[in-house]
């Protein structure tokens, strides 16, 4: 079974080393990393090429969602394991947030947990929402992944056509912020189940302009807004 790493990237020339090094020390190596570099202005694409992985530039509009999607067209594997190019994964990543996948041809998706690391607030929320609410609770309306920390199968993504819908969708429901990876994780959940893998570890930072308490309560607020679009439109 091949399995295809999708990175994507703006912008990452002070982390995305550290990304890439993380995933080619990993225990369970992919059949290939694709790192896609979305408008880059600054060095990233330098520092990706020095890499042995496959780079891909996109220079459309659309933010993160069109990057997702691109990133994943370019993968060959059969399965798809999501990630940012300003998070590093623990050694074990890929193997933990694809045995889901390997092992129960029921699931669909996969949701790792994904610790932030320089916010008290946000390392709790983390916890709350990966380990609490998904893993002990299993509450429906928590039951999605993070972009940065996802893995799926290729052919069933290609049976909820993608993100393809969510561009139209997202201009419909005027969502604050992309969440292509809730929309995701609820298209998928109709050809499927979603698993939560806690072992299967990413690390990032909270972006400074982020990190306050004001700027976090505006974020959770407006992201709590978008879900439940996101739930209204899948009747949920």
């Amino acid at each position: 079974m091949k399995i295809s790493i999708a990175v994507i990237a703006h912008n990452e020339e002070f982390s995305i080393s550290a990304c890439i090094e993380a995933l080619l020390a990993q225990s369970m190596k992919p059949t290939e990393i694709i790192v896609l570099l979305h408008n880059c202005t600054d060095n990233t694409k330098t520092i990706v090429q020095k890499f042995p992985v496959r780079t891909v530039e996109c220079f459309e509009e659309g933010g993160i969602i069109v990057a997702r999607a691109r990133s994943i067209e370019a993968c060959t594997g059969d399965i798809i394991c999501c990630s940012d190019g300003d998070a590093w994964a623990d050694r074990d990543w890929i193997k933990n947030i694809t045995t889901p996948l390997r092992e129960d041809a029921a699931v669909s998706i996969v949701g790792g947990y994904t610790k932030i690391q320089n916010s008290l607030f946000w390392k709790f929320s983390c916890w709350w929402q990966f380990v609490w609410n998904r893993k002990l609770w299993h509450k429906k309306h928590h039951a999605f992944a993070w972009g940065s920390n996802l893995a799926f199968r290729k052919k069933d993504y290609e049976k909820v056509s993608g993100l393809t819908p969510f561009l139209k969708i997202h201009k419909e429901l005027e969502l604050n912020y992309p969440a292509e990876d809730l929309y995701l994780s609820l298209a998928l959940q109709r050809v499927g189940k979603i698993s939560f893998a806690t072992d299967a570890v990413i690390y990032t930072s909270m972006p400074p302009e982020k990190a306050s308490l004001k700027a976090q309560k505006d974020i959770v607020a407006k992201q709590i807004e978008d879900n439940k679009k996101l739930f209204s439109f899948f009747k949920i």
